[in-house]
């Protein structure tokens, strides 16, 4: 199976309890299937799928909006992709651009806000991690621009995995 997996691992995981929370109280008890490692609220896992299907020598965006209030992208296996083949990973704003506050008639919907990941080659597996260094608001985009080096059409399939934040 060849795939890309890219992933960026909290400090502690929903079925895990860490000693202290992120201002240092000691932790005596937590709520199932949640991660209070943060400041902001408790850490809920979700993971989505999105697929498309890419032409022959040619490139094609493979987008997910984000349903939650506020989020933290944590990673992302791709599946279906080849050696040779390359991605870029974007955040977009929103369709009404909330988040930058620009013109969507000067500027279009969408505007890119970030780029984290530049040409990656697909490799079997692929693997980058990092802690949190964003979130991630209700209706911003994941960008996966895909380019397809082979001579065949090929489907792709991605996982993305977020952890929503709610309030305590």
């Amino acid at each position: 199976m060849k795939y890309l997996l890219l992933l960026i691992p909290i400090i502690c995981f929903a079925n895990t309890v860490p000693d202290r929370d992120a201002e240092g109280n000691i932790i005596t008890n937590s709520r199932a299937f949640t991660s209070p490692a943060i400041k902001e609220g408790v850490l809920y896992k979700r993971v989505h799928g999105v697929s498309a299907s890419i032409p022959a020598n040619s490139s094609a965006n493979i987008d997910f909006v984000v349903p939650y209030v506020r989020a933290k992208f944590t990673g992302a296996e791709i599946f279906g992709g080849e050696l040779g083949d390359t991605i870029d990973f974007t955040v977009h704003d929103t369709a009404t651009n909330s988040i930058s506050g620009l013109d969507v008639n000067t500027f279009g919907a969408n505007v890119e806000l970030n780029k984290f990941g530049h040409q990656l080659y697909l490799t079997s597996p692929y693997k980058n991690t990092s802690q949190y260094d964003a979130t991630l608001y209700q209706n911003m985009v994941i960008r996966c621009s895909y380019t397809n080096s082979k001579g065949t059409a090929k489907n792709i399939y991605i996982n993305h995995e977020l952890h929503e934040v709610k309030d305590q």
